[in-house]
């Protein structure tokens, strides 16, 4: 048990100097005073000591006390070799109908794996258990390069106690809609702007946009606007444009609302969803009341999910890049890990767009649209 509790306490002191908190050449506290703070007992904080001597990082002298002695051991040291990863996670043998964020974590695990790095999973679903995390963080001490995190409640505190710890840590999506570091997200902009420009391509002069309020740098907001961009520079106007929105992302929720606004507004000659269950109750409502897909209506979702390709007809997706963001969010907290730094700049991964049954697209045509990517 104190051997568990010295280990536990090296390692907290490791961090205190790795993060400039105990600086070279400070003198250290005490052992009566540090026993006293951390309620240990003096043979504890003498044996965490006797560990930070071994590893050259303090020297104790007689009647003098203890000194940070160097500063701690680079970043990305070959014994450094654990990923932490947060976030809602299913397990492996697990069957979910949301997998992107196991798709995700995966892609991640195969490219930190190339580099000799192993994933640990530090949290599932719920609420953070901050607690919780940071014994385990304790426990891994130096061996842990970094962490990558997917969005789940709490996640400021971790992060603020990972800077406080010196820790790189790298968010899928953004921690917040300030937030301009750190971050792996799909280029939901671009991607938008790229539907718009298709529709005023094609003449889409009545078009229906459905998905889930709009909120400041969410997923929803970035496809509208950049729909609304890209229709505009396509030549059309905003006022054959109807954003409704759901109650829900599901199958109900997208035919509902495809049904209210044809009752009261005729049928739409293109639909964009921001998810593709709404887009396939759209196509439900179409092919119960005789509306050819895509003859009559032309419909795009944008996630991206497994059962849209197998759906009749197939749907045309604004694909989230899954696997292309966990393979970059691994290789930015690599470069974080090498660089020794722990800001840059946040990253988007490009979201194709996956022509198929309900709004085919010639590929001549779908090079033309491609935008850049966003920087």
């Amino acid at each position: 048990m104190q051997e568990a509790l010295s280990r536990q306490l090296a390692n907290t002191f490791r961090n205190k100097i790795r993060s400039g908190e105990w600086a070279v050449g400070e003198r250290l506290p005490t052992t009566r005073a540090l026993a006293a703070e951390y309620q240990v007992s003096l043979n504890t904080v003498q044996s965490a000591f006797r560990e930070l001597e071994a590893n050259d990082m303090v020297v104790r002298h007689p009647r003098r006390g203890g000194f940070v002695k160097t500063k701690a051991p680079r970043e990305g040291m070959p014994r450094a070799t654990t990923v932490g990863m947060v976030g809602p996670l299913p397990s492996m043998g697990e069957q979910v109908f949301h997998g992107w964020n196991y798709r995700i974590a995966h892609a991640a695990e195969a490219a930190l794996a190339k580099q000799d790095f192993h994933v640990s999973l530090l949290s599932a679903d719920g609420p953070l258990d901050l607690d919780r995390v940071r014994a385990r963080l304790d426990h891994f001490g130096t061996d842990l390069a970094g962490l990558i995190c997917l969005r789940v409640p709490g996640m400021q505190g971790l992060l603020d106690e990972l800077d406080r710890r010196n820790i790189p840590w790298v968010t899928i999506n953004r921690a917040s809609d300030h937030f301009v570091h750190n971050f792996v997200t799909a280029d939901n902009l671009r991607g938008g702007e790229m539907v718009g420009r298709l529709f005023a391509k094609l003449g889409f002069d009545h078009v229906l946009m459905l998905g889930r309020p709009l909120l400041t740098g969410g997923s929803e907001s970035e496809k509208y606007f950049g729909f609304m961009r890209g229709y505009l520079d396509g030549g059309m106007s905003t006022r054959n444009v109807d954003y409704i929105v759901c109650p829900d992302w599901d199958e109900p929720s997208g035919y509902e609302a495809m049904k209210n606004h044809t009752e009261r507004y005729g049928a739409p000659r293109g639909v964009f969803c921001v998810g593709d269950l709404l887009a396939l109750g759209a196509i439900r409502y179409c092919r119960e009341h005789n509306l050819s897909v895509p003859g009559d209506v032309g419909i795009i979702g944008s996630t991206g999910l497994d059962v849209a390709e197998y759906s009749h007809p197939s749907l045309t997706v604004l694909q989230q890049p899954m696997e292309a963001m966990g393979i970059e969010a691994a290789r930015m907290l690599l470069e974080m890990v090498r660089e020794e730094t722990r800001r840059l700049v946040g990253r988007y991964v490009p979201s194709p767009l996956i022509a198929r049954e309900s709004l085919p697209v010639e590929a001549e045509l779908l090079n033309q649209l491609t935008p850049e990517p966003r920087r």
